[in-house]
């Protein structure tokens, strides 16, 4: 199991990861040697993982646009070039990503769904899909969206896609959200009768191979509830 941590300002607020055995005893099995520079946003956000992969984005309060694929085992890493959509080019926005791996073409994708803000509160939404392949980014907007996520949104990547909490804003309720990466298709499902939490602050995890809702708490997690 990978554990991210960071170190206090006072030691040079440096950020740690290693991995640990995933048993009750949750001994370290190994430290992680870390080789970016530390992160505008005091630390990067893990996007999510695949195959030993890390999806790293420094996006937690900024406008950075600095994404990674790491594989620690092999030390090797690519830096992602900047999406088509920017605070550059677009001004202010949220937005949310997804990381996964297509096993047909043996491709690593990131998905980035971007709602933009207007004077006009109008919801504009635009979708940029990375490939590792072809090593750039593509506008997929023309897929229609009518999702709105809560930015930074987390997301679990299960069965081929990433999945999401998101507002459906024709029907105006909490749904979860699904985009295949690899057929890049949107797809949608109801949250179950009966979760005990504020959908807002629910966040979708893989536990034991299964889709799950876990409560986030500031920088924590709380109770989960397993599909």
């Amino acid at each position: 199991m990978l554990v991210q941590a960071c170190s206090s300002d006072d030691e040079g607020g440096k950020e740690l990861y290693s991995l640990h055995y995933d048993n009750e005893s949750f001994h370290e099995y190994a430290k992680l040697h870390f080789p970016f520079k530390k992160a505008y946003s005091e630390f990067y956000r893990i996007v999510g993982s695949c195959n030993g992969v890390l999806c790293l984005t420094d996006d937690k309060h900024s406008y950075v646009d600095n994404t990674i694929l790491w594989n620690p085992s092999i030390q090797k890493w690519v830096t992602l070039p900047k999406p088509k959509v920017t605070f550059s080019s677009h001004g202010s926005f949220d937005h949310a990503i997804g990381f996964g791996f297509v096993a047909k073409s043996n491709d690593y994708k990131v998905v980035r769904i971007v709602r933009l803000y207007n004077f006009y509160s109008k919801v504009i939404l635009e979708i940029d899909l990375y490939s590792l392949i072809t090593g750039t980014w593509r506008n997929i907007s023309h897929l229609g969206l009518p999702y709105v996520f809560r930015g930074r949104a987390i997301q679990a990547f299960l069965n081929g896609a990433a999945h999401w909490i998101g507002a459906d804003m024709e029907r105006q309720c909490m749904m979860i959200v699904s985009f295949h990466i690899g057929d890049e298709l949107l797809h949608s499902m109801s949250l179950p009768d009966g979760i005990p939490f504020e959908p807002w602050f629910l966040g979708p995890a893989v536990i034991q191979g299964s889709l799950s809702m876990v409560e986030e708490k500031g920088y924590s997690y709380g109770k989960s509830w397993c599909m």
